[in-house]
This record gives C-alpha cells, structure tokens and sequence, in this order.
C-alpha cells in the first residue's frame, strides 16, 4: 500500500512523540511522510515502549534502524532525542529485581554512530535505552580488550562527528560489576574525533544503584573542563582511562586543564531507572533533555504509585 502524503506545512520546527499515546514506527514509509511535510523540522522527539514480546523486539529493533538512518538524512533536523520507557508491572520486574537492561541489538547502535558522523545539521543526540554506548563507541575499541571481536562499523580515523555539541547514551556497562573502564577509555577515544563536543553524558539507573560519565566543556573555553564519574558503588578509574580524558581536553584545544571528580551516589534515593534523569533535567546546559519534563514526572509518578 503506497504511503500517504501530506500537506507541507513550513512553520512547523518540532515533532514530539510522548510515551503516552503507546505509538511506534514500524515502517521507514511513517518517518518519511513526516519528514517530507516538514521540511524545516529541527527538533524530533519519540519516546516509544520497550517491547515486551520476544518476537517483537527484533522487529522494533530493525524499525529504529531505519527511523535513525532517515532522521540523519534530514538537511535541518539539529535535535534529536529517542527515550525508550519500561514500565514495572509490564517488564517483569528488570528493575526491582537488579537485573540488567534488555540487551539491544547492537546493530541499532552501530547505525546510530555511522548515521549522526555524517549527519549534516545534528548538533543534539539523545539516545536512553535504544542502545549501548558500547556499540555506539563501536570503532574505537581495542581488538586485543574485547574477545570475540564484533564487527566493525568504520575504521576509527573514518569516524568524526563534525557538528555534534551534545550526545547522551545508556550503557549497561556502568553497574559495579560492568566493564565500566573500558567504556570510559572508548568514550574519550570517541569524543576526541567530535570537535564541537560541548557535553558527552552516558549514564546507567535502576533500583539501588545509579552510575555515569560526564564531560562538559565551554565552547567559548571561558572556563575549565570537567570530567565527572559519578556512581553508588565507588567508581575507581585507571590513570590510562584518566590520560585519554586529559588528551581530549587537549585536543579541544581547552585554556584550562581538565578537572575531575568522582562523587558518591547515595543508592538509597535511585528506585527506577530514570531517577537520574528526572534529577538533572533541569540543568539544560550541562544534561541536555534525556526526554520531556512531562514524562519523567510521569514515570515518577508511576513508580511512586507502585511502590504503595
């Protein structure tokens, strides 16, 4: 069945997709016919539901796939946030119970990096839960770390995101028994090959534990960069993971010299895996938007009613 058209419409600039309304592209045909009627879109914003059904996830896996590869196609499109939701009674208890995010495809974050590296306008990106800043990072690991190798995506020296300023990503490699030292060397090797990187955030949350990676720098270099590794369970880094960050500084040509701090998270105040996020939404500068105000109250609140 061919896709239906609509009208242009030029004065829209935003697309927002709440986890509310239970909603998801399944085709690219969807994306399309949006991105076609608003030809100076900036900002999208979709917040689907983690799939449930063993046999559905494969097929929303494949539909992020190609909503990403359309979304980076877009001549004007800067801002682009993707928040994938849980609920408690609907997940069989991932959080409650301690255990680890569903594993995403990591094909999904393999074509979320080639797509955003040559992406002419994003400056913004935004994916919670969609995929692993393992996989996202994919190009920059060491072969001689990871065991079997998994396929490559581009030789590093092929990957620079030119234009990016933001990026957050989850990754389930920051809980305490997680390969969080290697992510914190690969996410530094990544950020040095994006020069406009004002904040790279990449955080991980559920119940009783919390932990994540913050590097923040001013554009205009009016003041020193920061390195925060933040968690409940002791965050201990090696100095070649703390060396890489310290290039990065240098090759973003930072006037100060990198500061860095490690703050212990009280686990007792993390109950459900957005916690963190409905913290720090309100710091735009420093967290850029992990998904809208009105879901993260939303999701609080559906915990708080789970809990009673």
């Amino acid at each position: 069945m061919q896709a239906p058209k609509f009208a242009t419409v030029k004065k829209f600039n935003a697309f927002v997709l709440r986890r509310q309304f239970f909603r998801v592209f399944d085709a690219a045909d969807g994306i399309n016919v949006i991105l076609d009627a608003m030809p100076n879109l900036r900002s999208f914003t979709y917040e689907p539901w983690h799939a449930m059904i063993e046999e559905s996830v494969e097929s929303q896996e494949t539909s992020l796939c190609e909503l990403i590869r359309c979304l980076f196609g877009h001549e004007k499109l800067q801002n682009v946030t993707i928040f994938k939701s849980f609920e408690e009674h609907l997940s069989n208890g991932y959080w409650r119970a301690g255990r680890s995010l569903p594993a995403p495809d990591p094909f999904v974050g393999h074509q979320a990096a080639l797509a955003s590296s040559q992406a002419t306008a994003v400056t913004t990106l935004n994916l919670s839960f969609v995929t692993d800043a393992m996989h996202f990072f994919r190009s920059f690991w060491n072969p001689e770390q990871f065991s079997p190798e998994p396929p490559l995506i581009l030789p590093s020296d092929e990957m620079r995101w030119a234009k990016l300023e933001k990026l957050v990503l989850t990754s389930n490699a920051l809980r305490w028994d997680g390969d969080h030292d290697n992510l914190v060397r690969i996410a530094a090797d990544t950020a040095k090959n994006m020069p406009r990187l004002a904040v790279m955030r990449v955080w991980n949350c559920g119940k009783d534990h919390c932990a994540y990676i913050l590097y923040a720098r001013d554009l205009h270099n009016l003041s020193a960069p920061l390195l925060e590794l933040g968690s409940t369970w002791g965050f201990e880094a090696s100095e070649n993971a703390m060396d890489r960050w310290e290039s990065v500084a240098e090759a973003h040509h930072c006037r100060y010299p990198l500061e860095i701090e490690i703050p212990e998270l009280e686990a007792e105040k993390f109950s459900y895996y957005a916690t963190l996020a409905y913290w720090t939404w309100p710091d735009k500068e420093r967290y850029p938007d992990i998904a809208t105000e009105t879901t993260l109250e939303e999701i609080r609140q559906d915990e708080k009613h789970e809990r009673y």
